[in-house]
């Protein structure tokens, strides 16, 4: 099946829409290389927020303080319901191991 030769309106039509379309593409590119360095800055953050927590701080439950503290919005691309509940877990593991040093000082044991 012959093809029809294109003309030059037609050359130039495609020529423009290929134009438009790779700009749109790098446009669009551009936009997700935004975003991801925007999720890598808030996962620095959030990195820096767990790393902060100790095992056996000066002043109990406010070593996860900064991980209780942060909000959803800060989470986009990463998942908020863990962390919450891990920071949560560790309030409450802190909160457990206070009851059972005090009841062990208490006893006379060295804690």
């Amino acid at each position: 099946m012959a093809t029809l030769p294109k003309t030059d309106t037609d050359r130039r039509r495609q020529k423009i829409d290929a134009q438009l379309a790779y700009e749109e593409a790098r446009e669009e590119l551009a936009s997700l290389i935004v975003t991801l360095g925007t999720i890598a800055e808030r996962a620095a953050h959030i990195v820096a927020v767990d790393r902060s927590i100790e095992l056996d701080p000066q002043e109990p439950l406010q070593s996860e303080a900064g991980l209780l503290m942060l909000a959803p919005a800060q989470f986009e691309g990463l998942d908020f319901k863990t962390h919450r509940d891990l920071g949560n877990a560790i309030a409450a593991a802190r909160k457990h191991l206070a009851g059972k040093k005090a009841l062990a000082a208490a006893l006379g044991c060295n804690v």
